[in-house]
């Protein structure tokens, strides 16, 4: 995954603002960091529009590889809507992107849990779109258990 392509080095689509675990790891393993924006006056939500954007100008100078979603995001606590996780799946399969769904705060804490019981699980989401897809979108869940 960190290898160049076509002399470009790969890049994975992160959230800004984010935990800085991102940005680190993938200035250590030698690849670039697409930055895509959340919207603060929309609660911190996360417009597709933007995401096409960011991963277009990318392409200029990376190879787009993978797209990291934070949800619940940290340290924003925004929650992405069904809408938006469907359509991140579907631009996720679009741009034939690995997708890491940062998941962690879903499960280790009781406060979210019981405070956002319309907490979606991107997994769940990706089933029910699945027969939309003529091949699953290449995907990892991060949890804590």
């Amino acid at each position: 995954m960190n290898q160049p392509i076509d002399g470009k080095l790969p890049g994975v689509m992160v959230p800004i603002p984010q935990y800085p675990l991102y940005s680190a790891t993938l200035a250590e393993f030698n690849m670039h960091q697409i930055g895509y924006y959340l919207d603060e006056d929309a609660g911190w939500g996360l417009d597709l529009k933007d995401l096409q954007r960011a991963v277009d100008e990318a392409r200029k100078v990376s190879a787009p590889r993978a797209i990291v979603i934070i949800n619940p995001g940290n340290p924003t606590g925004q929650v992405l809507t069904r809408d938006n996780i469907e359509g991140i799946i579907k631009f996720a399969h679009k741009e034939n992107l690995f997708l890491f769904a940062d998941e962690v705060y879903q499960v280790s804490s009781n406060f979210v849990c019981l405070c956002i019981p319309t907490l979606l699980h991107m997994k769940y989401v990706g089933e029910v779109l699945e027969k939309w897809f003529s091949s699953l979108v290449k995907f990892s869940l991060f949890r804590h258990l």
